[in-house]
């Protein structure tokens, strides 16, 4: 019974995002993201049901972008910039 509670839930979240972003698939995901702390992969599945978009193209835009995260992320995230101009001197 959770899982199906889950996923009503997720649907009226996607469905949420859609009605805000309309098709703009980045836009949606960075909604996703700042609702969850990550993607998760239920919500994805609904997305592309959505959508009517392969579950692969959505995954290859996500997966492009380091911003998104499959996972659970904690409260703070650290991004660290290694100067590669420097290291070339």
């Amino acid at each position: 019974m959770e899982t199906s509670e889950t996923s009503v839930g997720q649907e009226s979240i996607v469905d949420s995002c859609i009605k805000k972003h309309g098709t703009l698939l980045i836009s949606i995901l960075q909604e996703l993201q700042k609702y969850y702390n990550y993607l998760p992969v239920e919500a994805l599945k609904i997305l592309s049901a959505k959508l009517e978009m392969p579950l692969r193209d959505i995954y290859g835009v996500a997966s492009f972008y380091t911003s998104f995260s499959f996972s659970p992320k904690g409260n703070h995230v650290l991004t660290f910039c290694y100067p590669w101009v420097l290291a070339l001197f």
